[in-house]
């Protein structure tokens, strides 16, 4: 008996285009798409409803915000400290949270050395006054 050589793989495009899951469909037949997922939009709360409601004080962004909101303001070493959050993150919480979600008025000096940031209230942003000036 004699052995059979070994074929060489098939790399022919056929061969390379063929489904190599098994089953083979019916012509026509077509594999129903996967359904999306529907997005319903967020209820819209008004910013003085999500300021002035009452917030749990034992979270952290409940903390950093009266940190921020004391007379005296807070550094991003104290915000970290009480956090437990990088330095990066602080950051990324002022901007993201702190003035784009809330809309406070976040204004940061330089006080001894080290910068200061606290929420002004009343106070118009930058941007507004600007539009102001431009408008008038």
């Amino acid at each position: 008996m004699t052995k059979s050589k070994s074929r060489k793989p098939d790399t022919s495009t056929h061969a390379r285009l063929k489904p190599s899951h098994g089953k083979r469909r019916e012509s026509g037949t077509r594999k129903a798409a996967p359904r999306k997922a529907i997005r319903r939009p967020r209820a819209t709360v008004p910013l003085s409803a999500t300021v002035k409601r009452k917030s749990q004080p034992d979270t952290k962004q409940a903390q950093v915000i009266a940190m921020l909101c004391a007379p005296s303001g807070t550094t991003i070493d104290a915000l970290m400290r009480v956090t437990g959050w990088q330095q990066h993150s602080v950051r990324g919480f002022l901007t993201a949270v702190v003035r784009k979600k809330f809309s406070l008025d976040l204004r940061s000096e330089i006080i001894d050395g080290g910068r200061v940031y606290r929420v002004v209230d009343g106070a118009a942003t930058p941007a507004v006054d600007t539009k102001a000036k431009t408008a008038a």
